[in-house]
């Protein structure tokens, strides 16, 4: 029989009416109503796909998806108005998005071809089965959401079910490249130059949208390279090094871990429990110990409280990291590093002559050197941005190290930075054994996550341009983990940490900054 083909017979007047147009004004409104199936309803053959998964060791995805059912999506639900067709459900959306991160899937057309042919997917989807376009409308739409407070959510609910223990925490950074080749690298000076001709080119021709852009995005390149040399406070010859990216001009040149040399690239910070359940995320083009205090309130945020003892690496040995650990009343154990201001010292200075065997006399406002001479105040200076008290040795020449210590005739010196007690405080700290116990356990909490992002996830590289896109990326990755973490075993519904007993030690950093550390002592 054939189809029944004819169209609706209402008046088109209708369509004009008051009534059609208070519907319009409606549309936009939020929505409440969202294609969401039953996962009862879905079957493989005559086997309900839940059974299946739980028959097939697959179960852990039931828990997943209700995990993320259970989250407060109703800042998700606000971005969608009623127009059109009914818009999938956002935890649908979701839940397809980091399974496939979990299962090292990062593209949209890839996540729509999983949703197609892989059964946890599938299940999770509803049997749904997303294009690419609405996945990427979905991470376009929310970007502003799947941001820190979406994580400290995340934290917090993992952290209240499964009872982590959160009372010691490891912070570590590594650099990822940024989605951007090589090849368009520029340097500062050939930008702003490039910049100034366009400029100028785009004045003559205010009708040429290809080059008003073109204009744009080499100004916008300009502001960036600049807002990054003033940051970092370097001199005029070290900024004009400075390479620039013009399709992510926001990454950095930094090499690589991984072999492959210099590329534009992204520094991820995270911090890490001892189950190895991250806290806190964070990206910056450059700088890792600006990262800190971030971190640190990510952790109080998700967890109700700051970790006890924060472990970090000689990379985050600075006055700014130390001196955020003092204001937040923060216990942290950082060694020294063989950088000053980011500077090695010159290879001509032994080990035994660098800066930190040098000894500084509070009250008579001296240094003594390794042999007992006295470096006496020589004038003040700033370098990147920090001021400094200069001490000079006038007894070098004689000295029996000379040489060795210093090859100036003028003498040795070493500048006091602001920010050096709470160095020296810290190096007192790292000499009690109990400290150095502790802080052995770094290395095995934090950095085996970058192993899964890159070994198991196999992230390597972001995918989206531009700082905030990239950050969200490092959001959506780090809950990722997480629930692979928590989720993902043999049984169902069960969470996969390993509790350990909360340990007893606790470093009060503060003792130690009273400038008298060589009193400091651990009971």
């Amino acid at each position: 029989m054939a189809k029944n083909n004819k169209l609706n017979s209402t008046s088109q007047k209708e369509l004009f009416s008051s009534k059609n147009r208070k519907a319009q004004v409606d549309a936009a409104q939020p929505i409440s109503d969202f294609v969401c199936p039953q996962e009862n309803d879905i079957y493989l053959n005559d086997t309900p796909i839940v059974s299946y998964l739980k028959n097939s060791g697959l179960g852990w995805l039931i828990s997943f998806s209700k995990f993320i059912f259970s989250l407060d999506l109703s800042e998700f639900k606000k971005n969608y108005k009623i127009r059109g067709r009914r818009p999938i459900h956002p935890a649908i959306t979701l839940s397809l998005i980091l399974y496939g991160i979990i299962r090292g899937e990062f593209s949209l057309r890839g996540l729509e071809q999983l949703s197609k042919r892989d059964i946890g997917a599938m299940y999770l989807c509803r049997g749904l089965q997303p294009d690419h376009s609405t996945i990427g409308d979905f991470l376009s739409r929310h970007r502003h959401i799947l941001n820190k407070d979406f994580l400290s959510q995340n934290i917090e609910k993992i952290v209240t079910k499964a009872s982590i223990d959160t009372s010691l925490s490891a912070i570590d950074g590594s650099v990822f490249e940024a989605s951007a080749s090589r090849f368009n690298l520029l340097m500062k000076e050939a930008v702003e130059a490039k910049a100034k001709e366009l400029s100028e080119k785009a004045k003559k021709e205010p009708d040429n949208e290809k080059l008003q852009k073109k204009a744009v995005k080499y100004s916008e390149a300009v502001g960036t390279v600049n807002k990054r040399a003033k940051d970092a406070c370097l001199p005029p010859g070290e900024a004009k090094k400075l390479k620039v990216n013009l399709n992510e001009p926001e990454a950095a040149l930094q090499k690589l871990k991984n072999g492959a040399g210099y590329r534009s690239g992204y520094k991820m910070i995270i911090s890490a429990t001892r189950g190895r359940f991250i806290t806190g995320v964070e990206v910056h083009p450059t700088n890792e110990a600006s990262a800190v205090e971030t971190l640190l309130e990510q952790h109080e945020n998700g967890c109700g409280k700051a970790p006890d003892t924060a472990l970090l690496d000689a990379g985050f040995f600075t006055g700014g990291v130390l001196k955020v650990a003092m204001e937040r009343e923060q216990n942290v154990l950082i060694p020294e590093g063989k950088a000053d201001m980011g500077k090695y010292e010159s290879k001509k200075v032994e080990k035994e002559f660098d800066k930190h065997n040098f000894k500084y006399d509070e009250e008579l406002d001296i240094y003594k050197c390794p042999e007992g001479k006295e470096l006496h105040p020589a004038g003040r200076g700033s370098s990147r941005g920090m001021k400094y008290m200069r001490y000079r040795c006038k007894e070098c020449a004689d000295c029996k190290y000379f040489g060795r210590c210093t090859k100036s005739v003028a003498g040795r010196v070493v500048n006091r930075f602001e920010g050096d007690e709470l160095k020296e405080a810290m190096r007192e700290v790292m000499k009690q054994k109990k400290a150095r116990e502790v802080y052995k356990r770094r290395k095995e909490i934090v950095e085996p996550v970058f192993s899964v992002f890159r070994g198991v996830f196999g992230f390597s590289r972001f995918k989206r341009n531009g700082l905030e896109k990239v950050f969200m990326e490092a959001v959506l990755l780090t809950v990722a983990y997480n629930l692979k973490l928590a989720f993902e075993t043999s049984g169902v519904g069960k969470y996969a940490f390993q509790l350990i007993a909360t340990d007893d030690f606790l470093i009060i950093f503060a003792l130690a900054v009273k400038y008298k550390p060589q009193n400091f002592k651990i009971t």
